[in-house]
């Protein structure tokens, strides 16, 4: 009985091999010419975030298009936005940075944050108002 594997499986398993070799590098190639925002990422995490928050929060009120004032865990917090951020208050976090404008909206007692960063303009769902 013969062991091993013979020259003609060896060569053809080597040729195979370079052949998804070289088709991986080009996918890599062209993946790594895709353009992402890395602000969009950071952006959605803190709209969960944000959702999050709200959706334990207690009392909250839409005071004008740039300040919420909520209760959460028993203690007074604010959204506002300021320049060209977002920052929850009662201590300070940072939740959207560098942005062109932007307003908190209220439709049919879901609150929206709209916002505009490099002529895109966005519209994320941060929270509901629960009476």
């Amino acid at each position: 009985m013969k062991q091993g594997f013979s020259l003609l499986e060896t060569l053809v398993a080597i040729l195979l091999f370079t052949l998804v070799l070289r088709t991986s590098n080009e996918l890599l190639l062209h993946l790594s010419k895709i353009p992402v925002s890395h602000y969009l990422i950071q952006d959605l995490l803190s709209s969960y975030q944000l959702q999050h928050i709200f959706t334990l929060s207690q009392d909250v009120v839409l005071i004008d298009e740039s300040f919420i004032e909520f209760t959460y865990f028993d203690e007074f917090h604010y959204l506002e936005i300021l320049s060209d951020k977002i920052i929850m208050g009662e201590g300070t976090v940072i939740y959207f940075n560098q942005i062109d404008e932007a307003y908190f909206e209220l439709v049919k007692k879901v609150i929206y944050l709209n916002y505009q960063r490099q002529a895109k303009h966005y519209q994320l769902k941060i929270g509901e108002i629960n009476e």
